[in-house]
């Protein structure tokens, strides 16, 4: 999959002696791949697993606050996007430059985005289905292993 995504080739975190890849990061429904991370079954926990979890949990809300609050405002992200695929890149990077324009040079632009988000941030995320194979592979149990060992 990153081959037709076209996604940054892999690299060392500083405090990581391998190269790892840019992964999705999932909840627990999804299957483990070797491109997308998803935390530990609530069966195989010990405390250091949990700290995983919760970090990966914060990451996910995190990506998801922020989706919320582009499409919040940008409309566009709330449907599929009727572009041509090379001109999809140039809209969504358009819309990240605007945004960080406006925040920066515009006081009550940030706060508009504050409240928006939050009365319309449940209805923006589309559920994706789940996958039926729920075994993960050895490939993705040896990559959440890396991003583990960075504790």
């Amino acid at each position: 999959m990153h081959e037709e995504l076209n996604l940054s080739l892999p690299r060392k975190p500083d405090n990581s002696t391998s190269d790892l890849p840019y992964v999705f990061v999932g909840v627990e429904a999804f299957a483990l791949r070797k491109d997308l991370l998803r935390p530990f079954s609530q069966k195989q926990l010990t405390n250091e697993r949990r700290v995983f979890n919760y970090r990966l949990s914060r990451a996910r809300r995190d990506i998801e606050n922020t989706f919320g609050i582009t499409a919040s405002i940008f409309r566009v992200f709330r449907t599929e996007i009727s572009l041509k695929l090379d001109r999809i890149e140039t809209a969504v990077l358009s819309c990240c430059v605007l945004h960080n324009f406006l925040r920066c040079s515009c006081s009550s632009y940030a706060a508009d985005v504050q409240d928006e988000s939050k009365e319309e941030q449940s209805d923006i995320l589309t559920p994706l289905q789940r996958e039926h194979n729920r075994h993960a592979g050895e490939e993705g149990r040896a990559l959440r292993g890396k991003f583990f060992t960075l504790l």
